[in-house]
Parts: C-alpha cells; structure tokens; sequence
C-alpha cells in the first residue's frame, strides 16, 4: 500500500467512543487491525478492508467507515455531528453492511 494513499484525510475527522479521532486512512487501517475478531468478520469492516486494499477513493472508504461506525456503536456523534451523521446513514441504504 502506498504511503501517499495511507496519508491522505478521510473526508472528516470521525471521533469514535474508543477515545480516538480517525483522521488519515492510516488511522483507521491501525484501527482496523486492532478490531476484535467478531467486528473485523463483519460484512461492513470486510467491505472497509476491501477499499482499504483496494486504495478506494477516500470518500467511498470514508463513508464505508462511518457507516461501520456508527453500526457498531463506535461513532461519537456529539451534537455537531448528530444531524448530519443521521440524514447521512439514511441515505446510505446502497452501501454494504
């Protein structure tokens, strides 16, 4: 993996309740290697792990770890976040869980 993909922003800072903020695609790949066994076999971090091997576009990836996030209870949506985070997981019905 290239680091120039591993250093690039994710489309936002996304705090999770671990007490981390995931802000470069490296950030989540330690995260992702860090997941216990039973969040990593989920569908939602496979499809991650896929993007993240792949050297998807950053939105995409973005979006896909936000989802798994927020699935897994780890997002730490603060009233900033609350809003926009909801209409966004309504809308993301296409992605894979």
């Amino acid at each position: 993996m290239r680091s120039a993909y591993l250093a690039k922003r994710l489309t936002r800072p996304l705090p999770t309740k671990d007490g981390g903020t995931l802000r470069t695609v490296a950030e989540v790949r330690a995260y992702m290697v860090a997941l216990p066994k039973d969040r990593e076999l989920s569908a939602r971090w496979q499809h991650a792990a896929e993007l993240l091997l792949a050297e998807a576009d950053v939105g995409a990836f973005s979006k896909q770890i936000e989802l798994a996030l927020f699935i897994d209870a780890k997002l730490d949506v603060g009233p900033d976040m609350e809003h926009e985070t909801l209409v966004a997981h309504r809308r993301a019905t296409t992605l894979t869980w």
